[in-house]
């Protein structure tokens, strides 16, 4: 099969797809589209080197863009995304079956090279094709069933030492468990990967150590029975200082008792040396995770730009689920922008050097945290957008081979200490469950 006809074949299996005969377009929208893609759509140099990334037997990226343009043009394959025309290209992303998507939008001719429209996103993502033992906060429901999570949270919660399990902004009146239960998933995701979950010889009972302790300071370990159904075990009980009967058979059954995790094993992921170089992505942080940022923080410093402002005012009163769509507009503002992304980045490297200084002072300013999928250590540091004095977001930095720390993304604070809470209780003065 030729690449043309190829592209045919794509783009008329896309022009089917619900995704796209639901978002189509009239005659008269498409018939205002450029005619030739190389003569009327600029192509920005990052997009650019995205696209030459996935050539598959084209010369250039204009090559395969003019041929997918054509193939997409024929039988109408388009479909709109805000001010997006997406299109679908003779390309394929990392799992081999789906198109790569390529995205216009109108444009400023001044700002590209005199063409009324710009190539603004290049869609390569695949969706991970997860089995539920691979998630982290579903792996411990593959190996048990836990009875009704409030039930178990709460009780766990009376017994463990006394601290505050969710976040103020999620529930004003400290009754949730949104902290608690992402711990429990996965603290056990971690020792499963240890091979820390002990069953005894004649499968019987089955443990594992929470990393949680009573008031007296004794482990609180979690308690399993078989069970016939679809997971082969249950949960029946906490064996801690409350529960005699149970914690004599983790004795009687294990020898060492069951260990807690582990999650670092040198002192480099415990303390940040502020002597050692930092390099921030700041392209990632702020146009991949530009919805991690405080909506106030952003309102603040686009206020030049009534696009981007308007664009926030709409996020300001939509629902969660037609968030992303929005988000997703606003990263093409701010990734096309140059003026726009200098002044975050800008903003954003004065909160940098504001956080290096506040390690310098305490040492205790870097807060070791965890990220269980990519099964890393790293470390937070505080970002004082709005305030000085008060964080709005933690950069993740993790020390490379090379001696340099990367500053690979940002967390709200609400993500920042569900990680960090997993290696132990943060003690900080910036992150906490307040925010």
């Amino acid at each position: 099969m030729t690449l043309a006809s190829n592209a045919d074949a794509i783009a008329a299996a896309v022009a089917d797809s619900d995704e796209y005969t639901n978002c189509c377009m009239s005659e008269e929208e498409i018939n205002e589209l450029p005619r030739r893609f190389v003569e009327e759509v600029n192509i920005p140099y990052n997009k650019r080197k995205e696209i030459e990334e996935h050539l598959e037997g084209y010369t250039s990226a204009e090559d395969l863009l003019e041929d997918s343009w054509r193939a997409a043009m024929s039988v109408k394959a388009f479909r709109r995304h805000n001010e997006n025309i997406v299109f679908p290209i003779n390309a394929m992303r990392a799992d081999g079956e789906t198109p790569l998507e390529v995205s216009i939008k109108p444009g400023i001719p001044e700002q590209s090279h005199g063409k009324l429209w710009f190539v603004s996103y290049v869609n390569t993502y695949t969706r991970p094709a997860f089995s539920a033992s691979s998630i982290p906060a579903k792996a411990i429901e593959d190996f048990a069933w836990m009875g009704q999570w409030e039930t178990f949270l709460e009780n766990l919660a009376e017994i463990a030492l006394d601290e505050r399990w969710d976040f103020e902004s999620e529930s004003p009146d400290g009754k949730g468990f949104s902290i608690l239960k992402s711990y429990i998933c996965h603290t056990y995701y971690r020792l499963d990967s240890e091979d820390k979950i002990c069953v005894s010889e004649d499968k019987a009972f089955a443990a594992f150590n929470t990393g949680l302790v009573d008031n007296r300071f004794d482990d609180i370990y979690l308690c399993f029975e078989p069970q016939s159904g679809p997971v082969e075990w249950r949960f029946c009980g906490f064996a801690a200082s409350g529960n005699r009967g149970l914690k004599k058979r983790v004795v009687r059954h294990f020898n060492p008792l069951p260990q807690t995790a582990q999650y670092f094993d040198k002192i480099e992921d415990l303390l940040y040396d502020p002597k050692r170089e930092l390099i921030v992505d700041y392209e990632h942080i702020l146009v991949d995770n530009v919805d991690r940022l405080p909506i106030s923080f952003l309102k603040t410093e686009l206020r030049g730009s009534a696009e981007a402002v308007g664009v926030l005012e709409e996020i300001e009163c939509a629902e969660d689920a037609d968030k992303d769509s929005l988000y997703e507009t606003l990263s093409d503002i701010v990734e096309t922008d140059s003026r726009i992304f200098r002044t975050l980045r800008n903003r954003l490297e004065d909160a940098v050097e504001i956080a290096i200084r506040r390690v310098r002072w305490n040492f205790k300013t870097a807060i070791p945290s965890y990220y269980p999928r990519a099964n890393s250590m790293s470390l937070l540091l505080p970002l004082c957008l709005l305030d000085e004095q008060a964080a709005d977001a933690a950069l993740v930095v993790q020390l490379q081979e090379s001696g340099v720390y990367v500053g690979q993304t940002i967390l709200t604070i609400n993500q920042a200490y569900t990680n960090a809470r997993l290696i132990c209780r943060p003690d900080s003065d910036w992150l906490t469950t307040t925010k």
